[in-house]
């Protein structure tokens, strides 16, 4: 069997590390809610007057919407969108800079990225910094992390 792996960027951007205290509080809950059940049942005589067993997520506590870690950062852009992006930057630099505003620059787009970098002055430049390897994993990792928070 093959071993998973995470297979994309991104991740959550919470104040907990984990979800382990609701997990456990959520499968108590789950566990009374059976016990209780079979309590119910053991005292009916005919077995087809007995209620429906309880589901999973009959419980309150299944809500993950409820849980420390709810706001989790969502992801938008696999690692090939990203790649794909810088790559359009890399073969059509001349409009990637003629779009590029630094004075507007509000979101994390990938020049944005790239002008924390270097000072963007020609489409020559913009391509001979990209065409390092280096240079470009440096781009994505920082637009991983501006975007992702990871």
């Amino acid at each position: 069997m093959s071993r998973s792996y995470k297979k994309n960027c991104g991740g959550k951007i919470t104040t907990t590390s984990s979800d382990k205290e609701d997990k456990k509080i959520w499968h108590r809950s789950v566990r009374t809610a059976t016990h209780k059940w079979e309590n119910q049942v053991q005292r009916i005589p005919d077995y087809d007057a007995a209620p429906e067993p309880p589901g999973l997520y009959d419980s309150p506590n299944s809500d993950t919407w409820s849980w420390q870690s709810d706001g989790g950062s969502s992801l938008h852009e696999t690692d090939a969108d990203v790649i794909r992006m810088l790559n359009d930057i890399y073969n059509c630099p001349e409009e990637a800079i003629a779009a590029f505003n630094p004075k507007y620059a509000s979101t994390w787009n990938m020049m944005t990225v790239i002008s924390k970098f270097i000072k963007i002055e020609s489409a020559v430049q913009l391509k001979e910094y990209l065409s390092n390897k280096n240079n470009f994993k440096k781009v994505i990792e920082l637009w991983k992390k501006l975007n992702y928070g990871k």
